[in-house]
């Protein structure tokens, strides 16, 4: 669901169980990734099987690493800025990385992948035409091992030093360390970043936030579920902001508006003992950057809506539904089930299945207008204590005002709908909600017999209320 794409390069890592090991060997299949924080920066990320969704940031950034392997008590990494060079990264006792990585190897030529063999205590290397090894200790010593036949693209060692290997052709098999020759098991159409499992001695592999279990005898895999660390990939970004604002303040605020999404947001329920003042402009650099859209409230008096906005009274929208389930901690691997749920009114007990639904009509009502301009939305409700008289959306349409109700059901409460068509004495208004396409009137005997007309619009079909126009009922507003 996610229309704006970040990319999670997920170069999976085997780390408990080595003979030589100086880190974390007491961690039963513990394992971690490399994760992009930004476009030439990536972090490291540890995960236990045990507990796959929650998975703990392990270290600092590591620069420009295409690939990584785990030996003799360091991270070995390939540093692609400005070259190519082999570098070497140590860590504390709470498994962070400690300094910047120390360059052992200037100038290798492209690296593939990395895998470190602990039958022979050796680092091996593929690139796009060779196989060659290093030891740690003496890592200037580079050996070839001979020429690949077929390309070698993402290589895995388990605690025997059988090695497995993809190649650029998508073939996987067993590659012969000491001759690089492939004996081709099964073709594979994922180009996983495989890693052995140095106590289970299982294969798994991770693509795009994936994990997969390989069976190295056959060259099959099966989906386990997915990987992620409870971010959005978004927080990565912010650190390089933190000259204009509080990072941490960043990330609290867009998870606080994904908890009050659909409703006016409240700055101090922006956890953490910031002032409104900096709260308000972590929230407006979210909104120009296009993560948060605000929905403001407006009086609803007539055209254009925005002469009567008021900011000091806000709903927020995240840009995606997949992100606020993320950021809410609700994927549950496929963000587009739940979403899919919705829309087929089978998440019953969903608690915030109305705010979803309100927020995903929303997107959509942007979605079709131009795209080449940004586009405000409104609301209104009444500015009176204890009311909840709402209304989800003011719209623009036929040079009027038009009121936009959203239900997550097939049914559901109208009465501050007529209410605000009375105080506005409006006669024509939308729903929309799990119901068919349809129409219904409603005659108001609080305004003296006035006929209201309501048309419906299935949640699944927004696209139908922006391209088909709505019929022209005879009759006139109220006087």
């Amino acid at each position: 669901m996610m229309k704006k794409t970040f990319y999670l390069v997920l170069l999976l890592l085997a780390f408990a169980g080595f003979a030589k090991a100086q880190g974390p060997a007491s961690t039963a299949n513990w394992f971690g990734y490399i994760l992009p924080s930004s476009p030439a920066e990536y972090k490291y990320i540890s995960f236990t099987m045990q507990d796959l969704g929650s998975v703990s940031v392990a270290s600092d950034e590591l620069p420009a690493v295409s690939t990584a392997t785990f030996a003799d008590g360091y991270v070995w990494s390939v540093n692609n800025d400005n070259g190519y060079n082999i570098c070497r990264s140590s860590f504390d006792a709470a498994n962070n990385l400690i300094g910047a990585p120390e360059v052992m190897v200037a100038s290798v030529p492209y690296v593939n992948d990395m895998a470190y063999n602990p039958a022979d205590g050796l680092v091996y290397i593929i690139t796009n035409e060779h196989l060659k090894s290093f030891d740690p200790a003496n890592p200037g010593n580079m050996q070839d091992h001979g020429a690949i036949e077929h390309d070698g693209f993402k290589l895995a060692i388990n605690m025997e030093g059988d090695a497995y290997m993809i190649s650029s052709w998508g073939e996987f098999g067993s590659l012969n360390l000491s001759n690089a020759q492939l004996t081709v098991i099964n073709s594979i159409d994922l180009p996983i970043k495989m890693a052995f499992d140095m106590l289970t001695g299982e294969l798994f592999g991770a693509h795009y936030g994936n994990l997969y279990q390989l069976d190295p005898n056959t060259g099959t895999y099966t989906m386990l579920g997915a990987l992620h660390d409870g971010s959005t990939g978004y927080e990565a970004d912010f650190p390089k902001y933190k000259k204009k604002v509080d990072p941490q303040l960043l990330i609290a605020t867009m998870k606080s508006a994904a908890t009050q999404v659909t409703k006016k947001f409240v700055y101090s329920r922006v956890p953490g003992e910031y002032k409104t003042a900096e709260v308000k402009k972590a929230l407006n650099l979210l909104i120009k950057a296009g993560i948060l859209i605000p929905v403001t409230h407006t009086s609803g008096n007539g055209l254009p809506l925005g002469d009567e906005a008021d900011e000091s009274t806000r709903k927020i929208l995240l840009l995606d539904t997949g992100l606020m389930l993320r950021l809410l901690n609700m994927t549950m691997g496929d963000t587009s089930v739940i979403t899919t749920q919705i829309l087929t009114a089978s998440a019953a007990d969903l608690v915030n299945k109305g705010p979803l639904a309100e927020m995903l009509a929303g997107l959509e009502l942007l979605h079709y207008l131009t795209p080449n301009l940004r586009h405000e939305l409104y609301y209104w409700v009444r500015q009176a204590r204890n009311s909840t008289a709402e209304i989800d959306y003011l719209l623009s349409r036929d040079l009027k005002v038009l009121p936009f109700e959203v239900k997550a059901g097939v049914q559901g409460g109208m009465k501050s709908l007529w209410d605000f068509m009375r105080e506005k004495k409006l006669y024509r208004a939308v729903r929309c909600s799990l119901e068919n396409f349809g129409k219904f009137d409603y005659i108001d005997v609080k305004a003296e017999g006035a006929v209201r007309h309501v048309d419906i619009y299935p949640l699944y079909a927004m696209s139908q209320f922006t391209l088909r126009e709505l019929p022209d009922y005879e009759g006139k507003e109220e006087c």
